[in-house]
């Protein structure tokens, strides 16, 4: 009889002792799972984040470029136009873009561009 109280209570003793350990190893993992996730998901935005930055900043600067060159080229197509009073072969291509190929530079032309007459 004592030998069977003691086995039980043994018994019931492991059966705690593991249903505790059991508990305790899976809230450490849960938690250690919970904080993985959670920095997965910000690293992942974080990411996403200086993605969409650095495109709209590449975005933008190409849209600068591009919007100086073409004002560059109208301004001095029209101010080489403008001192050539007519349309010939220095006011196409690449000539126009150069200074030396014209008496004003496209810069210096643009507060006249619009008071030039043919």
């Amino acid at each position: 009889m004592i030998v069977t109280v003691v086995v039980v209570v043994v018994v019931v003793v492991v059966v705690v002792v593991v249903v505790v350990v059991v508990v305790v190893v899976v809230e450490v993992v849960v938690e250690v799972v919970v904080v993985a996730v959670i920095v997965i998901v910000v690293v992942f935005v974080l990411v996403a984040v200086v993605v969409v930055v650095v495109g709209l900043i590449v975005i933008v600067v190409v849209v600068i470029v591009v919007v100086a060159v073409v004002v560059i080229a109208v301004v001095g197509f029209f101010s080489c136009l403008c001192n050539n009073r007519n349309l010939d072969s220095t006011c196409s291509g690449p000539a126009v873009a150069a200074p030396t190929r014209t008496k004003q530079s496209a810069l210096t032309f643009l507060p006249l561009a619009f008071r030039c007459k043919k």
